[in-house]
């Protein structure tokens, strides 16, 4: 299916890098009603809250950190991985969260436009970040929106370093999974933040139909077949 040493290593070669060429946050709590804007996006708390609620239909937790990063990255990493070749329509998108949410036994999920978007973001990240040229693209990204961006204090400020590091451990929980999980895999890309520590892997990925979801501080999350009241859209920013 992919080569998992390409896949983690191709993205960590450039977390140094990224690092090392990121400078502090432009300060500022930016304009009301935004979640984030730099670097040529603007992110309102109203689309946090729209990413959120297609986390929801996936049957994941409506995490607002990962909302928020899915939202900022969202036009960047589409357009690139189309020019390098990568595509993919409603209907195919469709058919993967069918896919994922029959994978999960989840009657209750959807392939609502916001569950389109967020995982079509998903498979963009999980195609650049196995290619070298996508996965210096990601850096260059990752770079810009820390050196640009201004986010509201409630997210706290987006890190390169913070990017790369849930990048890597989406890969290596994608790694994990392929042989369960199958072609639903790049669901791991969801999960990826660059305002929060995510040095740990999502709890829920590979869970049984029982898990409960259950929001969390941290950057793992439970999902289940039955999403709990902290998995909706109102738990997270833009209420």
């Amino acid at each position: 299916m992919f080569s998992v040493k390409r896949r983690v290593l191709t993205a960590a070669s450039v977390i140094l890098a990224a690092s090392t060429l990121a400078g502090c946050a432009v300060p500022g709590q930016g304009d009301p009603g935004v979640a984030a804007e730099g670097a040529g996006v603007t992110v309102t708390l109203a689309q946090v809250q729209e990413y959120g609620s297609g986390l929801t239909d996936l049957g994941i937790v409506d995490q607002s950190d990962w909302a928020l990063t899915l939202a900022l990255v969202h036009d960047a990493v589409i357009k690139e991985a189309a020019d390098l070749g990568d595509a993919w329509s409603d209907d195919q998108i469709s058919t993967d969260i069918d896919s994922w949410l029959t994978t999960i036994g989840y009657a209750d999920g959807t392939a609502s436009p916001a569950a389109i978007d967020v995982v079509r973001t998903a498979k963009a990240l999980d195609q650049l970040a196995t290619s070298q040229e996508g996965a210096t693209f990601l850096s260059d990204l990752a770079t810009r929106l820390e050196t640009e961006s201004i986010s509201s204090p409630r997210f706290g400020d987006f890190t390169a370093t913070t990017f790369f590091s849930s990048l890597t451990n989406a890969a290596n929980t994608a790694s994990s999974n392929a042989s369960s999980v199958g072609d639903s895999v790049f669901i791991v890309f969801v999960a990826v933040t660059g305002f929060a520590d995510a040095g740990a892997t999502p709890s829920w990925f590979g869970e049984s139909d029982a898990a409960a979801a259950t929001a969390s501080p941290e950057p793992s999350a439970s999902a289940s077949a039955e999403p709990s009241a902290t998995a909706s859209p109102s738990a997270t920013a833009g209420e």
